[in-house]
């Protein structure tokens, strides 16, 4: 199969044309969340209130956490803060 798709002119096309396709979709996707606006407040507040643990019970990815807390969650509600005002 992964032959095929590599040394035929039709496999070709065909992963020319799925790749065009996704590249559309997801740029269209992109600029729909710059133009018509983005919440993650619910991702932000869902990774710092339950971070996943590892086997221990520790943070598994404690830097991950600090990172949503101190950076992530302020420039969120800074953004909010701003958008109301417009």
């Amino acid at each position: 199969m992964i032959k095929w798709l590599r040394h035929s002119t039709s496999g070709m096309v065909v992963v020319t044309l799925i790749r065009l396709y996704l590249g559309i979709e997801w740029t269209l996707d992109g600029f729909e969340k710059l133009t018509k606006g983005f919440d993650a407040s619910g991702f932000i507040g869902g990774a710092i209130k339950a971070p996943v643990m590892n086997a221990a019970g520790k943070p598994a990815y404690p830097l991950y956490t600090s990172f949503f807390e101190e950076l992530c969650a302020p420039a969120h509600r800074h953004l909010q803060r701003r958008r109301s005002v417009w």
